[in-house]
């Protein structure tokens, strides 16, 4: 426990929640929290109900803080075959299942990458052969290399 410049004291988990709530989410990853539809999250941000900002790769993100706002207090999913869970436990799942979907889409770039890194591999590798040969070639006397040329055109 620490104390802050107003003597009120603060946990760790109040430190965590606040540096949590920071966190940027794709609409994708926040619908599930939110508890909305990614297309009901899209028009809240078009009617700027919702604060979002895009990444560097174009995606529109929102805030954690601002996802967990939007859900209805109290236990979020009730039914017959499943038992009210708390919020706690509710968000920690969500944010486990957010930070699994980025992990699978890192990997996914990465693969693409790699893929793409030992294509362009291959085409060097090729590219030098025909280059060596050449070198072989160029290396090889100018009278042999006109006499062997000669050959080639002449009948057999």
């Amino acid at each position: 426990m620490t104390m802050t410049p107003d003597d009120q004291p603060t946990t760790s988990s109040d430190v965590t929640e606040v540096i949590d709530r920071t966190r940027r989410l794709t609409l994708a990853e926040a619908a599930p929290l939110a508890g909305l539809t990614l297309e009901a999250l899209r028009l809240r941000v078009r009617r700027r109900r919702l604060p979002a900002k895009k990444d560097n790769e174009g995606r529109i993100t929102v805030a954690l803080g601002d996802v967990l706002d939007l859900r209805p207090r109290g236990p979020t999913k009730t039914g017959p075959s499943s038992p009210a869970v708390p919020d706690d436990a509710a968000d920690a799942l969500a944010l486990a299942e957010a930070d699994l979907a980025q992990e699978q889409e890192a990997r996914l770039r990465a693969e693409a990458d790699r893929d793409g890194e030992r294509r362009r591999a291959e085409s060097a590798e090729a590219r030098v052969r025909v280059l060596e040969e050449e070198l072989r070639e160029g290396r090889t006397p100018l009278l042999l290399r006109l006499v062997r040329a000669w050959r080639r055109t002449q009948p057999q």
